[in-house]
């Protein structure tokens, strides 16, 4: 993956946000074809609407969480995404709860394809709060 490549998937992440939760099923991630245009289109659509805030709705074994409680809500290094990529980088994910209430959903963008990341609970260690 070259700089551009990785920029590219970047905008992915942070502007391609609908339904979905959590980290890569490669094998029955549904992908859709992206390029810089699908960008560009999104920023268009989502200026000509007004804001609508999003999804704060947790379930409510986080959303009460303290701080201690939150601490100990650990992503599982090995779960990281390009972990066995031999790539210089790899992502690493935060868990929704206390300060951080909305959904942020996350895709990958291989191949001039874009696929949800889904969500995988077993990917953290959850210390005493039981995942949801």
């Amino acid at each position: 993956m070259n700089r551009r490549d990785f920029l590219q998937a970047s905008a992915a992440l942070s502007l391609a946000s609908s339904s979905a939760r959590g980290f890569i099923v490669p094998a029955q991630a549904q992908s859709v074809p992206f390029d810089r245009s699908v960008v560009r289109q999104m920023a268009r659509d989502a200026a000509s609407k007004p804001y609508k805030a999003p999804d704060a709705k947790l379930p409510d074994n986080l959303k009460d969480l303290d701080y201690d409680r939150y601490r100990a809500i650990r992503f599982l290094p090995e779960h990281a995404l390009w972990r066995n990529e031999k790539l210089p980088f790899q992502a690493q994910f935060f868990h929704r709860g206390f300060f951080y209430a909305n959904r942020v959903d996350l895709y990958e963008v291989a191949n001039g394809q874009a696929s949800k990341i889904a969500y995988q609970p077993e990917s953290f260690s959850f210390g005493d709060t039981p995942p949801t």
